[in-house]
């Protein structure tokens, strides 16, 4: 917990070092719900309102980095949710970023981070090179992970500690904006709504660093 406190109170300066710190987190089971009659809007004397009734087409899950330091966040969408998907997010993160000195990044300790697959993909980009029969438990996975002798390091939260991920509070963002009240008519249509929130309206207009202030000390009544 206090690691990814300390990290979030150094990344500014980690920035400008060359040195990247990044939130990431899996968004699934995002519904593309079509509204079947149009909101009635807003007018003198009357709320808006909106159609309860509505048609299923699918659903998609995002995988989304926050970089702490400006805002900015880095999603794609996919209609499973394996290590696959995120080995082929990472690609994409590693391939983007390779010119930091350092990458950190924060992470839950689901299965889909720590598979071996992860470890594979980590060590081919830090050019580091793991045995036959090596990093057979989970725990070794997720040291090796995160080992400070590769330049890219991962940080896992501890179990029910997702909250202090900072890209948690970018998906209620998300989820308010976006998701809430959308009207979606294809899985096409949410990833495009979602794909044009993140690269526009957001990494365009109004991304930022989030003021964190809670420092990991229990307050007593």
């Amino acid at each position: 917990m206090m690691e990814a406190i300390e990290l979030y109170e150094l990344a500014i300066d980690y920035y400008k070092r060359n040195i990247l710190l990044l939130c990431l987190d899996q968004k699934t089971g995002i519904q593309a719900l079509e509204r079947l009659f149009a909101d009635k809007l807003v007018k003198s004397g009357y709320i808006k309102k909106i159609e309860h009734q509505y048609r299923r087409h699918g659903v998609r899950n995002l995988i989304a980095g926050l970089v702490v330091a400006t805002g900015k966040v880095f999603g794609k969408l996919y209609y499973r949710n394996r290590n696959f998907e995120l080995t082929n997010y990472l690609t994409d993160v590693f391939n983007n970023h390779h010119t930091y000195d350092k990458v950190h990044i924060i992470v839950d300790n689901y299965g889909t981070v720590t598979h071996i697959n992860t470890c594979h993909l980590v060590a081919k980009f830090c050019n580091v090179k793991i045995s036959k029969g090596e990093l057979r438990t989970k725990e070794q996975r997720v040291d090796f992970l995160k080992s400070k002798k590769k330049w890219i390091v991962f940080h896992f939260l501890p179990t029910h500690a997702s909250w202090l991920n900072q890209i948690e509070i970018w998906f209620g963002i998300l989820q308010r904006k976006v998701i809430k009240r959308g009207n979606f008519e294809s899985t096409q249509d949410l990833d495009s709504k979602i794909m044009d929130f993140i690269k526009i309206e957001w990494n365009q207009k109004n991304a930022h660093p989030f003021q964190w202030t809670y420092k990991g000390k229990v307050c007593c009544a």
